[in-house]
Protein backbone atom coordinates (compact mmCIF):
# COMPACT_ATOMS: atom_id res chain seq x y z
CA UNK A 1 0.00 0.00 0.00
CA UNK A 2 1.46 3.37 -0.98
CA UNK A 3 2.30 5.81 1.78
CA UNK A 4 1.41 8.83 -0.33
CA UNK A 5 -2.29 9.15 -1.11
CA UNK A 6 -4.37 11.66 -3.05
CA UNK A 7 -5.66 13.06 0.25
CA UNK A 8 -2.09 13.61 1.46
CA UNK A 9 -1.14 15.31 -1.81
CA UNK A 10 -4.28 17.51 -1.51
CA UNK A 11 -3.45 18.68 2.00
CA UNK A 12 0.27 19.19 1.31
CA UNK A 13 -0.27 21.08 -1.97
CA UNK A 14 -2.99 23.31 -0.51
CA UNK A 15 -0.90 24.07 2.59
CA UNK A 16 2.18 25.01 0.57
CA UNK A 17 0.38 27.15 -2.01
CA UNK A 18 -1.48 29.11 0.66
CA UNK A 19 1.56 29.55 2.90
CA UNK A 20 4.17 30.34 0.25
CA UNK A 21 2.17 32.32 -2.29
CA UNK A 22 -0.77 33.58 -0.18
CA UNK A 23 -2.95 32.76 -3.19
CA UNK A 24 -6.50 31.90 -2.20
CA UNK A 25 -7.28 28.25 -2.81
CA UNK A 26 -10.88 27.91 -3.93
CA UNK A 27 -11.09 24.13 -4.13
CA UNK A 28 -8.91 21.07 -3.74
CA UNK A 29 -9.92 17.68 -5.04
CA UNK A 30 -8.22 14.32 -5.35
CA UNK A 31 -7.30 13.26 -8.87
CA UNK A 32 -5.87 10.06 -10.24
CA UNK A 33 -6.06 10.69 -13.98
CA UNK A 34 -3.32 12.32 -15.98
CA UNK A 35 -3.84 14.01 -19.31
CA UNK A 36 -1.40 12.82 -21.93
CA UNK A 37 -0.77 16.34 -23.15
CA UNK A 38 -0.63 19.57 -21.26
CA UNK A 39 0.20 23.09 -22.39
CA UNK A 40 2.08 25.15 -19.85
CA UNK A 41 4.75 24.73 -17.21
CA UNK A 42 5.97 21.68 -15.34
CA UNK A 43 8.16 21.06 -12.31
CA UNK A 44 9.05 17.62 -11.00
CA UNK A 45 11.32 15.82 -8.61
CA UNK A 46 11.94 12.26 -7.53
CA UNK A 47 11.77 10.57 -4.14
CA UNK A 48 13.75 7.60 -2.92
CA UNK A 49 13.83 5.84 0.42
CA UNK A 50 10.67 4.97 2.36
CA UNK A 51 8.72 5.87 -0.80
CA UNK A 52 10.10 5.87 -4.34
CA UNK A 53 8.48 7.83 -7.13
CA UNK A 54 8.06 11.17 -8.86
CA UNK A 55 6.06 14.27 -7.92
CA UNK A 56 4.93 16.39 -10.88
CA UNK A 57 3.38 19.88 -10.77
CA UNK A 58 1.65 21.26 -13.89
CA UNK A 59 -0.04 24.60 -14.49
CA UNK A 60 -0.69 27.11 -17.25
CA UNK A 61 2.02 29.64 -18.06
CA UNK A 62 -0.05 32.61 -16.80
CA UNK A 63 -0.69 30.79 -13.51
CA UNK A 64 3.01 29.86 -13.25
CA UNK A 65 3.89 33.55 -13.58
CA UNK A 66 1.28 34.50 -10.95
CA UNK A 67 2.63 31.86 -8.55
CA UNK A 68 6.20 33.07 -9.12
CA UNK A 69 5.23 36.71 -8.56
CA UNK A 70 3.47 35.79 -5.32
CA UNK A 71 6.36 33.58 -4.19
CA UNK A 72 8.97 36.32 -4.70
CA UNK A 73 6.78 39.33 -3.89
CA UNK A 74 7.29 40.82 -7.36
CA UNK A 75 4.96 42.02 -10.09
CA UNK A 76 4.39 39.71 -13.04
CA UNK A 77 6.20 42.22 -15.26
CA UNK A 78 9.40 41.94 -13.19
CA UNK A 79 9.71 38.20 -13.78
CA UNK A 80 11.89 36.48 -16.33
CA UNK A 81 11.54 32.82 -17.30
CA UNK A 82 14.39 31.90 -14.93
CA UNK A 83 12.56 33.26 -11.87
CA UNK A 84 9.35 31.51 -12.92
CA UNK A 85 11.24 28.21 -13.20
CA UNK A 86 12.92 28.78 -9.82
CA UNK A 87 9.56 29.46 -8.17
CA UNK A 88 7.97 26.32 -9.61
CA UNK A 89 10.96 24.24 -8.55
CA UNK A 90 10.72 25.68 -5.05
CA UNK A 91 6.97 25.02 -4.83
CA UNK A 92 7.25 21.39 -5.94
CA UNK A 93 10.16 20.99 -3.50
CA UNK A 94 8.07 22.41 -0.64
CA UNK A 95 5.15 20.11 -1.47
CA UNK A 96 7.56 17.16 -1.50
CA UNK A 97 8.92 18.31 1.87
CA UNK A 98 5.41 18.50 3.29
CA UNK A 99 4.68 14.99 2.02
CA UNK A 100 7.90 13.69 3.58
CA UNK A 101 6.97 15.23 6.95
CA UNK A 102 3.57 13.52 6.84
CA UNK A 103 5.13 10.10 6.28
CA UNK A 104 8.21 10.66 8.47
CA UNK A 105 7.42 7.64 10.65
CA UNK A 106 7.89 5.33 7.67
CA UNK A 107 11.54 6.25 7.16
CA UNK A 108 13.74 8.82 5.51
CA UNK A 109 13.16 10.23 2.04
CA UNK A 110 15.78 11.61 -0.30
CA UNK A 111 14.64 14.19 -2.84
CA UNK A 112 16.31 15.08 -6.12
CA UNK A 113 16.80 18.63 -7.32
CA UNK A 114 13.63 19.79 -9.12
CA UNK A 115 13.51 19.84 -12.91
CA UNK A 116 11.41 22.56 -14.55
CA UNK A 117 10.35 23.37 -18.09
CA UNK A 118 7.61 25.08 -20.00
CA UNK A 119 6.36 24.63 -23.50
CA UNK A 120 3.50 24.36 -25.91
CA UNK A 121 3.16 20.63 -25.34
CA UNK A 122 4.15 18.68 -22.26
CA UNK A 123 3.61 14.96 -22.65
CA UNK A 124 3.37 12.70 -19.62
CA UNK A 125 3.64 8.96 -19.85
CA UNK A 126 2.73 6.77 -16.91
CA UNK A 127 4.18 3.29 -16.94
CA UNK A 128 1.48 0.63 -16.48
CA UNK A 129 2.90 -0.80 -13.26
CA UNK A 130 2.68 2.35 -11.15
CA UNK A 131 0.00 3.93 -9.02
CA UNK A 132 -0.68 7.60 -9.75
CA UNK A 133 -2.41 9.79 -7.17
CA UNK A 134 -2.78 13.51 -7.04
CA UNK A 135 -4.59 16.74 -6.41
CA UNK A 136 -6.11 19.49 -8.48
CA UNK A 137 -5.85 22.80 -6.61
CA UNK A 138 -8.13 25.49 -8.02
CA UNK A 139 -7.28 29.17 -7.55
CA UNK A 140 -8.73 32.31 -9.10
CA UNK A 141 -5.95 32.12 -11.69
CA UNK A 142 -6.58 28.53 -12.71
CA UNK A 143 -5.79 25.01 -11.56
CA UNK A 144 -2.47 23.64 -10.38
CA UNK A 145 -2.23 19.89 -10.98
CA UNK A 146 -0.05 17.73 -8.72
CA UNK A 147 0.57 14.07 -9.49
CA UNK A 148 2.61 11.58 -7.54
CA UNK A 149 3.61 8.39 -9.33
CA UNK A 150 4.85 5.58 -7.14
CA UNK A 151 7.70 3.75 -8.77
CA UNK A 152 7.29 0.02 -9.09
CA UNK A 153 10.33 -2.21 -8.85
CA UNK A 154 12.61 -1.96 -11.88
CA UNK A 155 10.45 0.58 -13.76
CA UNK A 156 10.48 4.29 -14.44
CA UNK A 157 7.59 6.09 -12.80
CA UNK A 158 6.58 9.43 -14.34
CA UNK A 159 8.41 10.71 -17.33
CA UNK A 160 7.78 14.04 -18.97
CA UNK A 161 8.55 14.58 -22.59
CA UNK A 162 8.72 18.25 -23.36
CA UNK A 163 8.29 19.11 -27.02
CA UNK A 164 9.27 22.64 -27.91
CA UNK A 165 9.90 23.30 -24.22
CA UNK A 166 12.31 25.79 -22.74
CA UNK A 167 14.29 24.44 -19.78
Amino acid sequence: MPLITSELVCSSASEVLQRTTAIVVQAVQPATDLAEEFKGAVAMLQFSGAETGTLVMLCSRPLARALAAATFGLSIHELGEKLVAEALGELVNQVAGALSRHIAGAGQLTLTVPTTASGDVVRLRIVQSVAAVGADVTTMGGTVHFRYCEQAAQSSACRAWLEGARR
